[in-house]
C-alpha cells in the first residue's frame, strides 16, 4: 500500500501506484520505516518552494529499508536514504518499495533498530550537526536551543551534552 497525493493541498490518499522501476545505477529498496517530516507536509500543501513532483505522487524524503536490487549494495543490507529528489521531484519512501540513486542510501551498522533510524535521520542531522560541526560545542561552553521542544531541538540538546557543554 502506498500513500498518495493528488493535488496540491488535499488529503493524502492510501491505495496502490505501480511499483517503481530500478534504473541503470539504482537501489531498490524495500521499505522498513518511513518517517513523516514537515518537508512532506508543505511539498503535499504546495509551500515547498522547489515545488512538488508530477500528480499523483508518493511523499516521503527519507526512509530506512533494505536493498531488493542494486549493483553496488548487497541485497538484505538495511539502508537510510535521503536524497536524490525522494518526494520532492519523484516518488519517495511512504510506499512498500522506493528507487533513488545508488549514491543516496547510507548502508546502516549490523543491530541498528530501523525505528531509531527514521527517527534520527532528517531531525537528528538538524540537531547534531550544528552544535558537532557548523559551531562545535566545547567542554564547559553554554548552549541555547531556541525551539528545544521538538524534535530537532532535543536531539541538539543532547548532541551539545555528549559534547561536553556546562550548561
Amino acid at each position: 500500500m502506498e500513500t498518495t497525493i493528488s493535488e496540491l493541498g488535499a488529503m493524502p490518499a492510501i491505495g496502490e501506484a505501480p511499483d517503481p522501476v530500478r534504473a541503470a545505477g539504482e537501489a531498490l529498496i524495500e521499505v522498513v520505516v518511513a518517517p513523516l517530516n514537515p518537508i512532506d507536509i508543505n511539498v503535499g500543501a504546495g509551500r515547498y518552494f522547489g515545488g512538488t513532483p508530477p500528480f499523483p505522487y508518493v511523499p516521503g524524503c527519507e526512509g530506512v529499508g533494505r536493498v531488493v536490487e542494486a549493483e553496488s549494495l548487497a541485497p538484505g543490507t538495511l539502508v537510510w536514504a535521503n536524497g536524490g529528489g525522494m518526494g520532492l521531484r519523484r516518488d519517495g519512501a511512504l510506499a512498500d518499495l522506493f528507487a533513488v540513486s545508488e549514491d543516496v542510501p547510507v548502508p546502516l551498522p549490523e543491530g541498528t533498530d530501523p525505528l531509531l533510524a527514521g527517527a534520527l535521520g532528517i531531525a537528528g542531522l538538524a540537531g547534531w550537526l550544528p552544535v558537532a560541526y557548523r559551531s562545535p560545542v566545547r567542554e564547559g561552553e553554554t548552549v541555547l536551543v531556541l525551539g528545544a521542544t521538538g524534535t530537532v531541538g532535543v536531539v541538539a540538546l543532547q548532541a551539545a551534552r555528549i559534547l561536553g557543554a556546562g550548561r
